[in-house]
């Protein structure tokens, strides 16, 4: 990779204070922002279903699950016959005997179980994708889930030091 063509990713991308400050932002942008005024408050279920259909790391987990499954069910096809067809001129004495046409059908008999071992792998690697898909679908709920809460705890101070300062008053 030459030096040109590297981009570095931004700070606040590179760092988990740059993502804390990314996810909080996300939560409150959502929150507040004008095509997304809601009436009524964010509650939690709103938050996982936000979380559950937008983080990208989850949904990049749920692809390879599916590009996993894909993979599985090709390595229990069989290996796909061949057909072929040869025409070859012979000369000979008798007249229209002078071709000859050869055709072979090749059907690939798999006795090795290298199939079997093959489809075993892809079930594994299936399991696998799956429960990397969960985790990180876990891991991106409980992250918003955590924002949430931390939103709500600091409208609460707000509404505390805002009390505190109108008895002031």
């Amino acid at each position: 990779m030459h030096a040109g063509n590297f981009r570095q990713r931004p700070f606040v991308q590179r760092t988990p204070i740059g993502r804390r400050i990314l996810s909080v932002g996300a939560i409150f942008a959502c929150c507040f922002s004008g095509s997304l005024v809601r009436a009524e408050p964010l509650t939690e279920a709103d938050v996982v279903r936000i979380s559950k259909a937008t983080d990208p790391n989850a949904l990049a987990a749920r692809e390879t699950a599916a590009v996993a499954e894909a993979e599985q069910v090709r390595a229990s096809l069989y290996p796909n016959p061949s057909l072929s067809w040869d025409r070859e001129h012979v000369p000979s004495g008798v007249v229209g005997r002078e071709r000859t046409d050869n055709i072979s059908l090749t059907l690939p008999i798999e006795i090795s179980g290298r199939r079997f071992a093959g489809m075993a792998l892809a079930r594994s690697e299936v399991a696998s994708a799956r429960a990397r898909a969960a985790r990180s679908q876990s891991d991106s709920v409980v992250l918003a889930l955590l924002r949430f809460y931390e939103a709500l705890a600091a409208s609460g101070d707000v509404e505390i030091a805002s009390l505190a300062v109108a008895r002031l008053d």
